[in-house]
């Protein structure tokens, strides 16, 4: 689409990441057993504050995409409102469940910058109350990508 060629680069470029910069994270939560589900964007500056998967974002940094269900992430153009006025939109494949986890598939804008977007694990990212987030896709920044393309191998989760 936008960055074709950026775009294959960034799939191959997830094990040679040695730090996230800046990342939005399209995440599902809920209360185990509960039925209440609900959506979030979730910002993080400096994504690699995530590694150990409890960093819940500030309250300035999530935006509620649904507040009874989760979000269909997949197909289709979603917009997060973050209450510091920026809209972040994702653009996920409609297959892209069917990918392998840490797939390039599909890409983000926040207004000023470019993102290219990847499968999780559904990992868990945080808890928030009683419910467990967990993380369906990550968004990188662009540039974080181009800059990191010539570090040396690591773990995917190394930086996350």
């Amino acid at each position: 689409m936008m960055f074709p060629k950026l775009a294959v680069l960034a799939a191959a470029a997830l094990p040679l990441l040695a730090a996230a910069g800046e990342t939005v994270y399209l995440v599902n939560c809920g209360i185990g057993g509960s039925g209440v589900e609900y959506s979030v964007m979730a910002y993080y500056p400096d994504g690699s504050v995530t590694a150990g998967g409890n960093v819940p974002p500030t309250n300035d940094n999530e935006a509620q995409i649904t507040v009874s269900g989760t979000q269909h992430w997949e197909g289709q153009a979603v917009t997060g409102h973050f209450p510091s006025g920026v809209s972040f939109t994702s653009h996920i494949q409609a297959n892209a469940q069917s990918q392998p986890d840490f797939s390039n598939v599909g890409t983000g804008n926040n207004g000023f910058r470019n993102f290219v977007c990847f499968k999780d694990n559904k990992r868990k990212l945080f808890q928030q109350g009683e419910a467990t987030c967990n993380s369906i896709y990550y968004c990188l920044d662009v540039s974080c990508l181009e800059t990191t393309l010539l570090a040396p191998p690591l773990d995917p989760y190394a930086w996350r």
